[in-house]
């Protein structure tokens, strides 16, 4: 899932017009203009700042955080599921594969519904490149698969799908065409041997990654048939992780207006949305933490053999207080970092570093903002 900010205090989007004057009263509408929307959003703000504490916390956060409940505690009892499944079916992979797909299957169906279509034809063309190159092309399914996913997502984007399914299903599909795209170059550089339909298919589809992410190697995706079992430790991760997203969650939708209103001036202002977006970003950081973890993957062993479940999406420490621009870029998604230096940056590296840093550029900008952004860059 993926927030996109634009310039709304220059040009506002027609759909977040529409969607923003649905709540409002329906005598207000009649002869609405846009001048009359920003001076409504003006006095929306300037009320949200007279509230007190108490009534911040009555009128939003409670609201909030019940709305958000709503539509993730869902997914996390998914994937507590799958995890306690991977303890009993631990000798069984089909088993435990099979649940993955199914869980994940049926999240896609309840955050997207048929909208989710679009993450199944991605899926297919995936493995039909995987398959066809196997024998074809065997050391070239990496790059193959990254042309046939940029040609899609920008087919998609800008021909095919209306801009608001898309935009519902956006952040679903950067995470797929990351897996898809690591398994391919993976397999061509023989690191990891050709997945079956049912591997494929559940790495693709686990429920602990495939809404929120983040995006985990293949090979890091099979631990989930080893999975070390309920703890102290990983209770803490989950709770924690959670925790911490929903403290971002109200901080974003609740605490911003308030604690900076439009009448601070442009800087402060700035500063404000900023702030916010980073918080909406850290929610969803922080809870694929929890889903990752709550699935029973993002973990790993230390040297003495102890379980350690140390997966980072972000760190906002480094991003809030960074000593260089360099901590932001790595700690802003650190799989996604790793995932670009990786398959991105060190494959068109032989190219030149010119070329591999504009390759990463629009890979990055393609993943995350969409063809028709890029186009205008």
């Amino acid at each position: 899932m993926e927030w996109d900010y634009g310039d709304d205090d220059i040009l506002m989007d027609e759909m977040d017009y529409e969607d923003n004057i649905e709540g409002m009263p329906p005598e207000m509408l009649n002869g609405f203009t846009h001048e009359d929307y920003l001076n409504y959003l003006a006095d929306t703000e300037v009320y949200h700042h007279d509230l007190k504490f108490s009534e911040v916390l009555d009128q939003c956060v409670g609201g909030t955080l019940y709305d958000g409940a709503m539509l993730t505690l869902p997914l996390l009892c998914l994937c507590f599921t799958v995890n306690l499944c991977t303890l009993i079916g631990e000798d069984l992979e089909v088993f435990v594969h099979g649940i993955a797909i199914f869980s994940g299957l049926i999240c896609l169906f309840q955050f997207f519904h048929f909208n989710m279509t679009y993450v199944l034809v991605l899926s297919a063309i995936g493995y039909l490149i995987m398959v066809v190159g196997h024998s074809r092309f065997p050391h070239s399914r990496g790059v193959v698969s990254a042309t046939a996913c940029a040609v899609y997502l920008i087919l998609c984007e800008v021909f095919v799908v209306r801009a608001s399914d898309w935009h519902q299903v956006r952040g679903a599909q950067m995470i797929l065409a990351m897996k898809l795209i690591s398994v391919a170059f993976d397999a061509d550089q023989g690191t990891v041997k050709l997945p079956s339909l049912l591997e494929y298919t559940a790495y693709l589809y686990n429920v602990g990654t495939v809404i929120f992410g983040p995006w985990i190697s293949f090979r890091d995706y099979l631990n989930i048939c080893s999975s070390p079992g309920l703890s102290r430790g990983w209770l803490w991760t989950v709770i924690k992780s959670t925790g911490l997203a929903y403290c971002c969650l109200v901080t974003s939708a609740c605490f911003s207006q308030w604690l900076i209103p439009t009448y601070y001036g442009k800087w402060w202002i700035a500063y404000r949305d900023a702030q916010s977006f980073r918080m909406s970003h850290y929610f969803v950081c922080f809870f694929s933490q929890a889903t990752l973890a709550a699935s029973g993957l993002g973990w790993s062993k230390t040297a003495d053999g102890h379980v350690k479940w140390d997966a980072s999406v972000s760190r906002p420490y480094y991003i809030e207080l960074p000593r260089s621009l360099v901590e932001v870029v790595t700690y802003w998604n650190v799989p996604m970092h790793h995932w670009l230096k990786t398959y991105v940056f060190k494959t068109a590296r032989p190219l030149g570093n010119f070329a591999a840093v504009l390759l990463t550029y629009a890979a990055s900008s393609l993943l995350h903002v969409g063809g028709i952004y890029l186009f205008r860059v």
